[in-house]
């Protein structure tokens, strides 16, 4: 199953999220409101371009935009949590997955690359630089998500949103290499759809 933050159930609206709904993974139809993203303390929107589902489905994590916060949803209860500050960036997180390994992977706009622990206290790394491999491979789009598979391996697919690509590569964590695996055509219009806020239930 499919989970998507939204706002107001508006799949269309590509900047903010400020829900998590559940989507078909077949039609792309929404489904029933799972949870609305918190405000602030000072009642600041929580506005957001993540989302990551542990595998075992008991938990949500986002970065809320206006504080670099990291929320942690518990299904279970309904509860919000509070974890770490992420530090802050003029580029915005924009890609977020969790390993079938429970380990959490985050990215901003600029490129800075970041792990975090999926139980408390939810600590998070320090800012990494991925190399990219090979050196001519294409410029990293500022669309697109990361997506894991069940043996632990973390991908990105990477757009522009305008050159009607998407570009498919593998994240090496342990190496903080980013493989370019291929090339994928696609149309604009379809392309252009391309965004995060994406969570992915095995």
């Amino acid at each position: 199953m499919l989970f998507r933050s939204t706002v107001g159930g508006d799949f269309t609206t590509n900047n903010n999220g400020t829900e998590i709904r559940a989507i078909s993974d077949l039609t792309n139809a929404q489904g029933a409101l799972v949870t609305t993203i918190p405000a602030t303390s000072t009642g600041q929107a929580g506005y957001t371009a993540t989302l990551a589902m542990t595998p075992d489905r008991s938990k949500f994590f986002v970065i809320r935009d206006v504080d670099t916060r990291l929320l942690i949803f518990d299904v279970a209860t309904g509860n919000w949590t509070e974890g770490p500050q992420l530090p802050s960036t003029t580029a915005r997180y924009v890609r977020m997955a969790i390993t079938s390994n429970s380990v959490g992977y985050v990215m901003d706009g600029d490129g800075k690359f970041y792990s975090f622990a999926t139980t408390s206290p939810y600590s998070v790394s320090a800012a990494q630089t991925l190399t990219k491999l090979p050196a001519s491979a294409p410029a990293l789009g500022s669309s697109g998500d990361f997506f894991a598979d069940n043996r632990g391996n973390l991908f990105l697919l990477s757009s522009t949103g305008t050159d009607g690509f998407l570009d498919f590569w593998e994240v090496e964590p342990s190496t903080l290499n980013l493989v370019f695996l291929g090339r994928i055509s696609r149309s604009e219009e379809h392309t252009s759809e391309l965004q995060s806020r994406f969570g992915i239930s095995y």
